[in-house]
């Protein structure tokens, strides 16, 4: 996705092409530029020393970690609850299993997991107590799509908060909204699942826009079998529903990531629909043959 509007600054960080635009003063762009940051050396499950990977590695025992690292467990076990589990941040280990262990932007850097770890398990079972966290034995946390979605979230709201002026955060593709557009409204390209050319536009308000594809994060196996990282929770092997790439417009970019999973945990792409349906989400998807589907209120915010 891409945002039309002036005042941009783009940078890396997460593994991902971020852009902040705002009016407001170039050292509160630079604050929020730190924070994003920041929250990628907390969450970071390629960083031994972030709390995930200290989390991940704990075996049970009791860690001290960030107010910011509790946010994001609570809204991870919320999204798997209210999904059904469709989004479910345990899947770690099958994700590294299956290939995918090293950045994509730096090589040099690899999640390590201890051998006791096993995929899937119960997110509601952490435990925190002020800002101790203790994670069930063998569970393991990949904060994913659903942490750009939040760092988004929360650097937007700030960003707005501090200038007083409206603010756009996107990160890998997940947008946050807070406060006014220089334009009145925020105007969003949606981009074909491989990211190659803007087919749509959306406008919003406030809120998020995040998109999930099959085709981005993508490698092959030793034996030359192409994976990609959006994983079912119950096979444990890539998505193969037919469903190429998903996108939906939530009250926030976390909520809108944590709920493209749905699409891909469905058993086709009619199902999927109705799922996003019964959730009222605006949503489009699209499927391996380049048809393209909706749900009854994205014309709302269609261009």
């Amino acid at each position: 996705m891409e945002v039309e509007a002036p005042l941009r600054t783009e940078f890396t960080a997460m593994g991902s092409t971020c852009r902040v635009i705002s009016s407001a003063e170039p050292q509160l762009l630079s604050a929020a530029i730190d924070q994003v940051r920041t929250l990628e050396s907390l969450w970071s499950r390629f960083l031994p020393s972030s709390d995930i990977s200290r989390l991940n590695s704990a075996g049970g025992i009791p860690t001290e970690v960030s107010q910011e690292t509790i946010e994001l467990l609570r809204v991870s076990a919320l999204a798997w609850q209210t999904t059904d589990g469709a989004f479910d941040p345990t899947l770690l280990p099958a994700l590294t299993s299956l290939g995918y262990a090293r950045s994509r932007t730096n090589p040099q850097e690899t999640t390590e997991l201890p051998d006791h770890v096993r995929p899937g398990g119960d997110p509601s079972l952490i435990r925190v107590d002020g800002c101790s966290v203790q994670f069930p034995p063998h569970l393991t946390i990949d904060p994913g799509g659903v942490g750009k979605g939040l760092a988004a979230d929360l650097v937007a709201n700030a960003l707005a908060h501090k200038s007083g002026e409206g603010a756009l955060v996107e990160i890998g593709g997940d947008i946050s909204v807070a406060g006014d557009s220089p334009h009145g409204r925020w105007v969003v390209n949606i981009w074909d699942p491989t990211r190659s050319t803007p087919q749509h536009q959306v406008a919003l308000t406030s809120g998020g826009v995040a998109t999930s594809s099959t085709c981005l994060r993508t490698w092959h196996t030793e034996t030359g079998l192409q994976r990609h990282h959006l994983i079912d929770p119950v096979t444990l092997t890539p998505t193969r529903n037919g469903i190429l790439a998903c996108t939906v417009i939530a009250g926030t970019a976390a909520w809108a990531e944590a709920f493209t999973k749905v699409a891909f945990a469905a058993h086709d792409i009619q199902m999927a629909t109705s799922q996003l349906e019964q959730f009222h989400l605006p949503a489009l998807l699209t499927d391996e043959d380049g048809n393209e589907y909706t749900t009854a209120n994205w014309e709302d915010f269609e261009i």
